[in-house]
């Protein structure tokens, strides 16, 4: 039975849907219990395909349906209380019964960041994503007087069976504190979507380098697994960070810097030939006194942009030059893109330095 086959309205199908769906699932468990007996079938890829794309249309059906519902920001979880059942036996341990479910009530928990960052991933919409980052920041994910981004919202009305999170104090570890991992995610989405000046308007408040050391509680010069938000009681810890586990934010750090210095994708193809284009995203006030900066590139030599205006390097259209210092001479490239042979030349490290001008 599938779902297109199931008459009645929507609810009464998806409920028909996860009765079957969970009978599956039960059956599965039942045969695989002690293992697989290993043995290979063939299946036709387009009957594969097809079923897959019945999978992903139902899910981007319930997805826009519980953003519209939750007015763009959707809940990150379900739970569901049965409402109406009957008992059809007893369960083998502790006098426990089994019960038929004929209704169920859906409930949601706060909103994670988790969440937020899963839907960037999911749409293009740039407007979209725009509107999803302005209702981000009026919702309590975003912690006013940091002006930083809690892992979750305020979970006091949520029970404690769902987990460890509730167990912490607000503001602490697991629970609506700064968990930096998951906040350098949703930075990293930002940047992925073009969403620049959002982006540029957060970054000097969420990156650790620019935070004050006496508040920050550590160098600034090393991330930390969490900072105390604001939803703390003790008002003396907020903005302290904490080092309680291994943390992934060098990771995501990594990818934004990249982002930043040389654009998403700096070498291309293009007719068949490798071609390089830097396209920098940084803000005209990360360019020193004399309009330049400069990163090693490859880890091989070193790459200048020279901005004497200090532009926003996302902002203009203009054409860049770009001089390559190759073997005691120069070559220069005018509107940014560097051909064959020079791409691969620069690719495989043989030059001592890539000016480019803006």
């Amino acid at each position: 039975m599938w779902y297109e086959e199931i008459s009645g309205t929507i609810e009464s199908k998806d409920f028909v849907l996860w009765i079957v769906i969970s009978e599956i699932k039960e059956e599965f468990r039942e045969r695989t219990e002690l293992g697989f007996d290993g043995a290979e079938v063939q299946v036709i890829c387009t009957e594969l395909i097809e079923s897959f794309e019945r999978f992903r249309r139902k899910l981007s059906e319930k997805l826009e349906m519980v953003i519209k519902e939750n007015g763009s920001i959707p809940p990150t979880y379900f739970y569901y209380a049965p409402v109406d059942y009957e008992i059809i036996g007893d369960a083998p341990n502790f006098g426990e019964k089994y019960a038929n479910v004929k209704e169920f009530q859906r409930k949601e928990l706060p909103p994670f960041l988790d969440v937020i960052v899963k839907v960037f991933k999911v749409y293009e919409d740039r407007e979209f994503l725009r509107d999803l980052y302005a209702k981000v920041r009026n919702s309590q994910l975003y912690d006013k007087k940091l002006k930083m981004y809690k892992v979750n919202a305020p979970l006091e009305n949520a029970s404690i069976e769902i987990g460890r999170a509730k167990a912490f104090t607000p503001g602490w570890l697991e629970n609506e504190s700064i968990r930096l991992h998951m906040e350098y995610e949703y930075m990293l989405e930002l940047i992925k979507s073009g969403l620049y000046e959002e982006f540029f308007s957060d970054f000097k408040n969420v990156f650790i380098p620019f935070l004050n050391p006496y508040v920050y509680g550590r160098s600034i010069l090393e991330n930390c697994s969490f900072i105390v938000s604001s939803a703390n009681p003790d008002e003396t810890l907020h903005g302290n960070g904490f080092v309680a586990c291994l943390t992934g934010d060098t990771a995501e750090f990594l990818s934004i810097w990249r982002i930043m210095f040389v654009g998403r994708q700096p070498f291309k193809v293009n007719d068949g030939q490798i071609i390089l284009e830097f396209e920098p995203i940084l803000p005209g006030w990360s360019f020193d006194e004399k309009g330049t900066i400069s990163f090693k590139f490859l880890g091989s030599y070193n790459v200048v942009y020279h901005n004497p205006q200090k532009i926003d390097t996302y902002k203009t259209e203009d054409s860049k030059r770009v001089v390559l210092h190759v073997e005691g001479h120069d070559v220069t490239f005018e509107g940014g893109v560097v051909p064959e042979p020079y791409s691969k030349t620069v690719r495989s490290g043989q030059i001592s330095m890539l000016e480019i001008f803006f």
